[in-house]
């Protein structure tokens, strides 16, 4: 019997997408670490720090470290986005390649609709939305890059108008809403989990009613970052 969670049943799950093994169980950790069975043990800033630790880097933190990340929290970073911190971070990266090696690399557009379920829902896809939102882009690929830049943006709309997104981000406090928002917008896009002033800026042109939350959305889009991702879905080309 292959056991759920192992690395062999990760694999036969994900290995007809060529989705790489990596990118598994960073939606495994973001699922975790955002479960009620997590988040009702109310941990402190401290011992949310050195499960981050444990977690992805698999040893406690060093005391500079820990002083680092309380205050980063305490100024006002999330704890999603420290979390986004820790799954892209390099150690954590090189830890993965240590554990499976070398991965197959995805296409591109398969690894973008992976990010936006990954980043803005929280879990790897069903398969029939998958298909679907793939299907989509390939679509897209075969009538140009205009097509394709839309699409990239009209897809990850269609995420957070779901009212899975919306029951997933009224889970928090009313106060945490906005910057889990950010951090989610940051996963999904940028693949980071920001720096303090950026992040920081966003919540703060939401919270002020500077920018809707769309208009942000707009920016993250717009952003050479994420439009260099985009220009690698574009470069695929279209599919025979």
């Amino acid at each position: 019997m292959i056991r759920p969670g192992s690395k062999k049943f990760v694999a036969t799950r994900w290995q007809k997408w060529l989705v790489p093994l990596v990118l598994v169980f960073v939606a495994m950790a973001v699922t975790f670490f955002n479960s009620a069975e997590y988040t009702s043990r109310n941990t402190s800033a401290s011992q949310f720090v050195t499960d981050l630790y444990n977690a992805f880097f698999g040893r406690p933190p060093d005391a500079p470290g820990l002083d680092f990340w309380l205050s980063q929290l305490n100024g006002g970073f999330s704890r999603g986005a420290l979390l986004n911190t820790f799954l892209f971070s390099n150690e954590y990266q090189t830890r993965m390649q240590g554990l499976f090696g070398a991965e197959a690399v995805s296409r591109a557009e398969i690894a973008m609709v992976i990010d936006y379920y990954r980043g803005l829902l929280g879990r790897l896809p069903e398969d029939a939305g998958f298909n679907s939102w793939v299907s989509q882009f390939r679509t897209a690929q075969c009538a140009g890059s205009a097509a394709v830049t839309a699409k990239a943006s009209e897809i990850s709309a269609s995420f957070i108008a779901t009212t899975e997104y919306a029951s997933k981000n009224q889970a928090f406090l009313a106060g945490q809403r906005d910057p889990a928002y950010v951090a989610d917008l940051y996963n999904a896009f940028m693949k980071r989990g920001g720096d303090l002033n950026g992040f920081l800026f966003w919540v703060n042109e939401i919270t002020t009613g500077s920018r809707t939350r769309e208009n942000v959305r707009l920016q993250f889009v717009a952003a050479p970052e994420f439009q260099g991702r985009v220009a690698a879905v574009i470069a695929q080309g279209c599919l025979p």
